[in-house]
């Protein structure tokens, strides 16, 4: 019984041997075209067959080939490179900086007229006599001057500020317009024009109602 299995082993060893050899034969074992023979199924010279085959040609166009027709090698097209096309520089434009301009100011100045009103003095209140003007008189005159400006005072205009005499004589003390500014209505104006002329009250020639 151990016998019987020990040849069965070494027959299935064999087997498999026998097997692996057979299909390293058909593998790598010679064949009937490698050294330039005729395809027998093909009908082809091995020899072109296989420059073709080194050259990169497809297998498959092959089979389109008329029986006995030698193969040709189709040269590949070398592949070129594409031109790289750069891009050319556009200028930015340029934006021109506004200059600001002084504009002279050619507008002819104005001048301003202020107008202040003119407030005309009251007219004094005559009270019928020269006497009411003497404290102004004593603030012009000297003391010993006083009264002698009075007695003129009532002789010529009375008292009265706004007498005008036959000659166009004027105010308190009646003087004459030849005096030019001296000659004016004003009560405090006119006794000053009276010291004036009198040479602070020394001299009364200028009058002769006195």
């Amino acid at each position: 019984m151990r016998d019987q299995h020990d040849r069965q082993n070494r027959t299935s060893f064999l087997l498999a041997l026998a097997t692996l050899a057979l299909v390293a034969y058909a593998l790598w074992g010679p064949h009937p075209w490698a050294d330039g023979g005729v395809d027998r199924e093909r009908g082809v010279d091995a020899g072109s067959y296989r420059t073709n085959a080194s050259d990169g040609a497809d297998p498959a166009a092959s089979d389109a080939l008329d029986a006995g027709a030698t193969r040709t090698a189709v040269p590949r097209p070398e592949p070129t490179a594409e031109p790289t096309v750069s891009p050319t520089p556009t200028a930015e434009p340029v934006t021109p900086t506004p200059v600001p301009t002084t504009v002279p100011n050619t507008a002819t100045p104005t001048s301003v007229i202020i107008v202040v009103p003119t407030v005309a003095p009251a007219a004094p209140v005559f009270a019928g006599s020269a006497e009411q003007w003497r404290p102004l008189v004593a603030e012009v005159f000297p003391a010993f001057a006083v009264d002698t400006v009075l007695r003129i005072m009532e002789c010529e205009s009375g008292g009265d500020p706004n007498e005008t005499g036959l000659a166009g004589e004027r105010g308190l003390m009646q003087i004459h317009p030849v005096h030019g500014a001296l000659s004016t209505y004003d009560p405090a104006g006119n006794i000053h024009s009276a010291y004036v002329l009198s040479s602070a009250g020394t001299d009364w020639s200028p009058w002769t109602c006195w």
